[in-house]
């Protein structure tokens, strides 16, 4: 596939966004970049203090954790991604999990929040993914869409804990922030198209 027909396919993904399901059309964007995957929670209500009680942190009723649920209209879990699926598509073990498994780290975790205002700055959307991230023990994706239709990808760096190996430490949240659902700037399709699992699994080689 072209770069030019990657950036066409993403441009469609995007303005769904907008329009559509945000769950939908969210697994829709990252099929686009060659996330797919089966592994998903049923009956998932939507309501972010149903996912917050479902998936609680270890300190319960935090200023943060308040301010994400002030801020969150919906929130949901599309799917865990494993070896399985990138075995899948490109004959190459990595990891593997069964089923979907929240205590398994060899995966990664793709979310979508709906927000309630039209933009928020840079250290408001680190702040709730390191608040969803900090519920799993493994890395969490996760796809904001505010109330203006844009889009922010946002994924945080980890480390193992020194003192807890069972645990990870938090770091730097890096984001694509804030992307025109309805009219993306190229600047923002090449990015996204550089982190497509084709793309990455170049790097990675």
């Amino acid at each position: 596939m072209t770069q030019q027909s990657t950036n066409t396919n993403i441009r469609v993904a995007l303005g769904r966004m907008a329009t559509g399901d945000l769950s939908d059309a969210s697994t829709q964007l990252l099929a686009a970049l060659g996330y797919r995957s089966e592994r998903t929670l049923l009956s998932q209500t939507g309501d972010p203090a149903d996912f917050i009680g479902q998936f609680p942190s270890q300190n319960l009723g935090t200023q943060s954790e308040q301010a994400l649920l002030d801020a969150a209209q919906s929130m949901h879990i599309l799917f865990q991604f494993t070896g399985s699926e990138i075995q899948a598509q490109t004959q190459r073990a990595l990891f593997d999990v069964a089923g979907f498994d929240t205590g398994n780290a060899q995966s990664f975790l793709f979310a979508a929040v709906q927000l309630r205002e039209d933009t928020y700055p840079r250290g408001q959307y680190a702040a709730f993914t390191r608040e969803l991230n900090k519920r799993f023990p493994m890395p969490m994706v996760v796809l904001f869409l505010t109330a203006a239709n844009r889009i922010t990808l946002a994924f945080v760096h980890r480390r193992p804990n020194r003192r807890d190996p069972e645990r990870d430490v938090l770091g730097s949240v890096s984001l694509i922030r804030e992307i025109n659902a309805a009219d993306p700037h190229r600047a923002h399709l090449d990015i996204l198209a550089d982190l497509s699992l084709p793309e990455r699994l170049k790097w990675m080689d």
